[in-house]
């Protein structure tokens, strides 16, 4: 029902063991594991205010808001301003198709008042920051937006072909 980038090609090249798990358009393979992961530490009620930091067009905004039943805030930096890659940024087709509400901003400054939220996801975005400072910022960012109590739930994408993960 909606238009979300299609990951077949990146999914082939670095994690072709996901070949005939996914349906088409495919999401990116590395969230099979990030999206239950971080639906389950969340411990999620209906009627939660939620925030997805650096959210793109994802089916995981989709599922906070129709399966989850919480009322989601996407923040992307490339918001409605795309810079040109296939998966990255949000646009106006998307949010009037979700329905969900968008911000264009990055995790450096979040543009969304003090102790808004119950929880905020920050899927693979923090290694993408490109310095320890604006990387420190983000931190406290996520802080400030989150209730009293609130709860900060990370992931960092690894890309298993990637030296990092496979000295």
């Amino acid at each position: 029902r909606y238009t979300l980038p299609d990951h077949t090609k990146i999914n082939r090249d670095r994690y072709p063991w996901a070949e005939g798990m996914l349906s088409s358009p495919e999401f990116y393979a590395a969230r099979l594991w990030e999206y239950p992961w971080a639906i389950l530490q969340a411990n999620l009620k209906p009627g939660m205010k939620v925030a997805d930091v650096g959210c793109g067009q994802t089916p995981f905004l989709i599922y906070l808001k129709e399966k989850a039943g919480c009322e989601v805030v996407g923040f992307d930096p490339e918001y409605l301003e795309p810079s040109g890659h296939y998966c990255h940024g949000v646009s106006a087709e998307f949010a009037e198709q979700t329905g969900i509400k968008f911000v264009n901003s990055g995790i450096e400054k979040i543009d969304y008042p003090d102790s808004s939220f119950d929880v905020v996801f920050c899927i693979s975005v923090i290694e993408h920051v490109d310095n320890l400072h604006d990387q420190a910022a983000g931190m406290r960012e996520v802080a400030r937006i989150l209730k009293p109590g609130g709860l900060a739930v990370f992931t960092v994408d690894v890309n298993l072909k990637m030296r990092v993960a496979n000295p």
